[in-house]
């Protein structure tokens, strides 16, 4: 299964596969089933330690979501994509269908418009969505979701991401 989702030969897929298990990022079950190991969890918390997600944003979604009553994510811009690193359900118990760590698109969905704008993208949308600070869209990402994002700035001033509050598209409530 390993050759055939990679498309690599059979021999260099184990091969490869090994040199993983040995790293820890691998681990062999019987019947020749592999699962992730140890050293993905390390490298996921590492990689969240990165935006100090726990900390800082974890929180301040748990506040966002508590007074809206609306699931919170937080998406990151990773490789010309966005990818929601963090999500707190509301309290309306509505979320987007899509997974913590899944990439999405950047110009669809409220999320990946505020941060194409505030990373210098061109264009009207771009320039009104700097000039308000937030951006709203209504089934644009997904057919059953609205959605109203802000940026999330680092200590520097550079954009890390943006914030959002989802709701189900037609309840009014964007």
């Amino acid at each position: 299964q390993l050759a055939q989702r990679t498309k690599l030969a059979k021999p260099t897929a184990l091969r490869l596969a090994r040199t993983l298990a040995v790293a820890g990022y691998l681990v062999a079950l019987p019947g020749g089933v592999w699962r992730l190991g140890p050293a993905v969890a390390l490298l996921g918390a590492r990689y969240q330690r990165a935006f100090d997600l726990r900390n800082v944003i974890e929180p301040a979604l748990h506040e966002l979501a508590q007074k809206s009553g609306h699931s919170a994510s937080f998406f990151a811009l990773e490789h010309g994509r966005r990818v929601r690193l963090l999500r707190v359900r509301g309290a309306d118990g509505f979320v987007s269908p899509t997974r913590v760590g899944e990439p999405l698109p950047l110009d669809k969905g409220a999320a990946g418009q505020v941060i194409l704008a505030f990373t210098g993208h061109e264009g009207a949308l771009m320039d009104a969505i700097r000039q308000c600070g937030h951006h709203t869209t209504v089934g644009e990402a997904n057919a059953l979701a609205a959605s109203i994002a802000a940026p999330v700035f680092a200590a520097r001033g550079a954009v890390i991401g943006a914030v959002s509050l989802a709701v189900a598209a037609g309840d009014g409530a964007v």
